[in-house]
């Protein structure tokens, strides 16, 4: 009877010190990111300019997972863009007064910095809060130490003409070997288009 209630008031003990909930897209420091060309600019619609900045990035971890890129800061050279929840963009005004604005183009959704769905950090100076949600860009399913290349693509006001951006990258688990194809095919829908896998 005695070692039922110790073994009883162990596993109680356990289940309280483990996390009720984990959230939907967790941070991961396991994903490398490196700029490989551009950004490219074209022009887009009157007033504004397409920006394709190629990136390469690969899974440092020991296990395979789906990623994406989370887009939470913004700068021109006038200085940091604080981000419109609203209007799903960072904004800010030029050196002469102008509005500027930079807006996502291929996100495959759009993420919730609530604390239910993601842990990553709410940049100092972005205007992000926890009530508001960022373009996600869909970077691939990596196995350990697979290398991905993908595009960020952003749309821009026409004078803007010095840009940086940043973020987080967000993972969930793959699934096993023999589902992956079919997941990769429903993600590849809505995922970046001019993504290039490296075998």
């Amino acid at each position: 009877m005695t070692r039922k209630v110790f073994l009883g008031l162990g596993l109680l003990l356990l289940l309280s010190a483990m996390p009720l909930t984990a959230v939907t897209y967790p941070l991961t420091w396991n994903i490398s990111f490196t700029q490989t060309g551009g950004p490219f600019i074209t022009s887009g619609a009157p007033g504004f300019n397409t920006w394709v900045t190629p990136v390469e990035s690969t899974n440092l971890g020991s296990s395979a997972v789906n990623v994406w890129f989370a887009w939470t800061t913004a700068q021109t050279g006038a200085g940091p863009m604080t981000w419109d929840n609203t209007a799903q963009q960072f904004e800010r005004l030029s050196l002469t007064g102008q509005p500027q604005t930079a807006a996502e183009e291929n996100a495959a959704f759009s993420l919730s910095l609530d604390p239910s769905s993601t842990d990553i950090p709410l940049p100092f100076g972005s205007g992000l809060t926890t009530s508001d949600s960022v373009p996600a860009f869909f970077v691939g399913t990596l196995a350990p130490g697979q290398t991905v290349d993908w595009d960020m693509d952003a749309t821009l006001s026409s004078n803007i003409f010095v840009f940086y951006f940043g973020g987080n990258f967000v993972a969930t688990p793959a699934p096993e070997p023999d589902s992956l194809p079919l997941l990769c095919s429903a993600l590849g829908l809505v995922g970046v288009v001019r993504r290039r896998l490296k075998r």
